[in-house]
């Protein structure tokens, strides 16, 4: 699944997330994802380690705004393709 689904959707979230960063500009609260299959997800906490520390994040999880890209979009790596418990710092 990371290799067919993943890795291959994350490639321009990535790009614009190095590109934000190089500029200055803090990426550790992105906008949220506007739901566009009018459902109502699933609330999800992921737990991001930090090289000096550990934050918990609440994600509303859907089919158009999975967890791999609000995650990526944060400057964090999830740890598992689909329903992340913990995400690393990029």
């Amino acid at each position: 699944q990371w290799d067919r689904d993943v890795i291959p959707a994350l490639v321009h979230p990535y790009m614009a997330y190095i590109c934000l960063s190089q500029q200055g500009q803090s990426c550790t609260d992105p906008p949220p994802i506007k739901c566009s299959c009018n459902c109502h997800g699933v609330l999800k906490q992921v737990t991001a380690v930090y090289m000096d520390h550990l934050e918990y994040i609440k994600l509303q999880i859907c089919p158009c705004a999975p967890a791999p890209l609000q995650l990526v979009q944060r400057g964090l790596f999830p740890c598992s393709p689909v329903y992340p418990a913990l995400a690393v710092s990029l």
